[in-house]
């Protein structure tokens, strides 16, 4: 069998990850070109291994899937991967220094899909949502370059966070396939039943539930996270207070934004034509808002980069 050359198996990993039509994609798009090339590998090793249990290919076994991803991943350790993905993935490792345990974890997360559909506290349901979603944040220190402890910590809780809110997003569509992620102790702590959720019953002590869940997402990740994260030490402390606020706000607005648009635009969509109009306006309102917001967080990134050549090299 003839391999794919790293080149090609790049160039794989590239297309999947445009054609997954996740807004990932886009936001990939504003990184540096190894840094980009890196991420649309990562991105594309999530998805297989993903689908290797999410959507199998027919007539195969999720569970031998899953072997054989954990099968290539130790080959692309030792050098002699045979799947696109991996070939691309041996390239990424060998220069960043990402621990295969890492993907390992990642492996053993997507695998407990084929073994639990409910979890009955926040500690057994955070060893699951480390596993799919913060050891990728770990991965991606790799990437971007900060690999401290305290990064590693945002890191941990940022994933969480991510994953609480898929969780909270997907509620039906997991609900249709007789899963229930929440914590069974907060189900009943709000007296919602798994009925309500499998049946997708509208009521009081669901909307209890999933405020309470989206609360606890959001106080994983903090204000004070995307301060330490998004701006750099030396120019937190050069830079007045208030310029830190309107960079952090600019940046933090234009992801949410850049992230939800589609989203809330394929819902309007589903719902009737009229809301569909209504959300479109928001959309292209959203839209001109964005390319002024890109404008001025490209003026602030300029002046971040004088002020830091400025102060000099930092440690």
């Amino acid at each position: 069998m003839t391999l794919l050359s790293t080149e090609k198996a790049q160039a794989y990993c590239t297309t999947l990850t445009k054609k997954s039509g996740s807004n990932f994609y886009y936001s990939f798009l504003f990184l540096s070109r190894k840094r980009r090339a890196a991420m649309y590998t990562i991105y594309a090793f999530c998805k297989e291994v993903d689908n290797a249990v999410d959507d199998p290919p027919t007539g195969s076994n999720p569970s031998t899937e899953l072997q054989r991803w954990w099968d290539e991943l130790q080959a692309a350790y030792e050098g002699t991967p045979t799947f696109p993905v991996t070939i691309s993935l041996a390239h990424h490792v060998r220069r960043l220094s990402i621990p295969r345990a890492y993907f390992e974890e990642l492996i053993k997360g997507v695998g407990m899909d084929l073994s639990a559909s409910r979890y009955a506290s926040m500690q057994d349901l955070s060893l699951y949502c480390y596993r799919v979603a913060s050891v990728v944040g770990l991965i991606c220190l790799h990437i971007f370059g900060p690999t401290s402890a305290r990064a590693q910590d945002y890191a941990v809780s940022l994933g969480m966070a991510f994953q609480l809110t898929n969780i909270l997003r997907d509620i039906g569509t997991d609900a249709a396939q007789g899963r229930i992620y929440l914590p069974q102790e907060d189900l009943q702590q709000f007296g919602c039943t798994e009925t309500m959720i499998l049946q997708q019953q509208e009521n009081e002590a669901l909307h209890t539930l999933l405020h309470f869940e989206a609360a606890k997402a959001y106080g994983l990740t903090g204000w004070k996270l995307y301060a330490y994260v998004i701006m750099p030490s030396a120019l937190r402390r050069s830079l007045p207070y208030y310029s830190n606020e309107v960079i952090l706000m600019l940046h933090s607005t234009t992801v949410a934004f850049t992230a939800t648009i589609p989203d809330i635009l394929k819902v309007a969509r589903d719902a009737n034509s009229a809301t569909f109009l209504t959300f479109q306006s928001f959309g292209i309102a959203a839209l001109i808002y964005l390319t002024v917001t890109f404008a001025l967080v490209g003026l602030f990134r300029l002046a971040e980069r004088r002020w830091l050549a400025f102060l000099g090299p930092t440690h």
